[in-house]
């Protein structure tokens, strides 16, 4: 994904966008600051944001990769429960405390599964954060372990 000076913004000084200090509008393929009140800075240029694009790339490379990997990991932990008749990840975890034996196993298998992604996910987080290459999502979420159903 490009990053734009809008990017840079919300890198630089988070939360400023979403709490109304900073906006922008967007004439003819340009961005351009609309309004700035970040307390105690001084308004920059479009020019100097551009310029600090290649500082704060890693920094939003990261913070995306992490943002989607997030999102399709729980798309991934609902469509598994779901795939057992499950309307949700809680819904799947509440029988884990189940009298019915089988569906307390797929509770259990369930929780030990999403247990093992999240842990996984999480390691590569770190190895991200400590300087280490990106992933490519797909084959980052082909690499995360895969649930084994009692009986399978």
């Amino acid at each position: 994904m490009s990053m734009t000076i809008i990017d840079v913004v919300e890198c630089k000084y988070p939360g400023q966008i979403n709490l109304g200090n900073v906006s922008f509008r967007k004439p003819e393929n340009e961005i351009l600051i609309n309004e700035w009140n970040v307390p105690n800075v001084e308004r920059p240029s479009e020019l100097e944001l551009e310029a600090e694009i290649p500082q704060y790339q890693r920094q939003f490379d990261v913070e995306t990769f992490k943002s989607d990997i997030d999102r399709k990991v729980n798309d991934l932990l609902l469509s598994t429960a779901q795939s057992r008749g499950y309307s949700s990840v809680n819904s799947i975890i509440s029988y884990a405390v189940s009298s019915n034996i089988q569906w307390k196993a797929e509770a259990d298998a369930f929780v030990a599964w999403r247990d093992k992604v999240w842990e996984h996910v999480y390691i590569e987080y770190m190895a991200i954060d400590a300087g280490g290459d990106i992933p490519d999502e797909d084959a980052f979420m082909a690499s995360l372990p895969k649930i084994i159903w009692p009986g399978a």
